[in-house]
């Protein structure tokens, strides 16, 4: 409308821009230039709309994208990270900040500032990690100790790849983090209550042996080997009721089959064959060991009756 003798030096910067949306809800992008008529007057401008609807839709897609990957972040509790080896530049999620005990924007934003926070038995190891992964394609994958700032010590794991150029150079290394001190304290919990578990079983006074769901011995403690005579190697797997003398073997075999049916065995009596031929009077009690409503097995305690005399 301003004609074609319209020179470019004509147009002025561009002094307004805004986003603006019709009613029908589409997007444009508004870009007002003064436009001067003469030297010294300004008389009219120069209004550019750009059709931005696409773009718009694009960027609250990705925007809602990004919403779920920090809410799938926390409730899996990991995050993400990238590291630039040349420059040393370590990016993380606001979720690894999160772990670390560090407010949205605090990290230090590099490798040297990653390996302050990780505890100090476990940095040479961390470092040893990342070296053989970046310099000799070594799966990276490792769990360690980290110090928030206020002292509070916690469990990670840690995954990465390296990306490489063309020449197999290494460039950068991305990688998740998970925070997994709640697991950490369970199987320290577990472990304990098994050691725990192994220290009564070995002490108890009487023999006791855990049997598979078919009666043959996946387990017994040091008293069974002492009384018995066998070695824990001949035990395992033997039937229980090669242990039952032939002539006392038709009333174990009722004990056996009892217990193996999900019966209670509760001070019955019985008797045990030594590997060298003798004879021992017991008193026996077992219980049934379900896993997922099926019989897995049974636990057995033998009490040799002769200390009642």
């Amino acid at each position: 409308q301003f004609g074609p003798e319209r020179r470019q030096d004509q147009i002025a910067p561009c002094s307004l821009e805004r986003e603006v949306r019709t009613r029908d809800g589409r997007w444009y992008l508004l870009e007002v230039h003064p436009y001067r008529i003469g030297i010294e007057s300004t008389g009219a401008v120069v209004m550019n709309m750009v059709a931005i609807t696409s773009l718009k839709k694009a960027q609250a897609d990705l925007s809602r994208i990004q919403e779920r990957n920090v809410l799938a972040q926390r409730v899996a509790h990991f995050g993400v990270w990238e590291w630039d080896i040349a420059s040393g530049a370590l990016e993380w999620s606001d979720t690894i900040e999160g772990f670390f005990g560090l407010s949205k924007g605090d990290f230090g934003g590099s490798y040297q500032a990653f390996l302050d926070m990780v505890h100090p038995e476990d940095r040479t190891a961390v470092m040893n990690a990342m070296q053989a992964c970046v310099e000799q394609g070594a799966e990276y994958d490792i769990e360690f100790r980290i110090v928030r700032p206020d002292g509070n010590i916690r469990w990670v794991a840690e995954t990465g790849d390296v990306q490489r150029d063309a020449k197999g150079a290494a460039l950068r290394m991305t990688g998740m983090l998970r925070d997994i001190h709640d697991r950490r304290l369970a199987q320290a919990a577990l472990e304990e209550n098994q050691h725990h578990y192994h220290r009564l079983f070995d002490e108890a006074p009487h023999v006791i042996c855990l049997l598979d769901a078919q009666g043959n011995i996946r387990e017994n403690n040091e008293v069974a080997k002492d009384l018995l005579g066998y070695s824990q190697s001949e035990l395992y797997g033997m039937h229980a009721l090669k242990l039952v003398p032939e002539t006392a073997r038709e009333a174990g075999r009722r004990n056996l089959a009892r217990l193996l049916g999900c019966e209670l065995l509760n001070g019955e009596n019985c008797l045990l064959q030594s590997k060298t031929g003798e004879v021992i009077p017991m008193e026996v009690s077992g219980v049934p060991e379900m896993r997922d409503g099926v019989l897995f097995g049974a636990r057995v305690v033998l009490r040799d009756v002769r200390e009642k005399k």
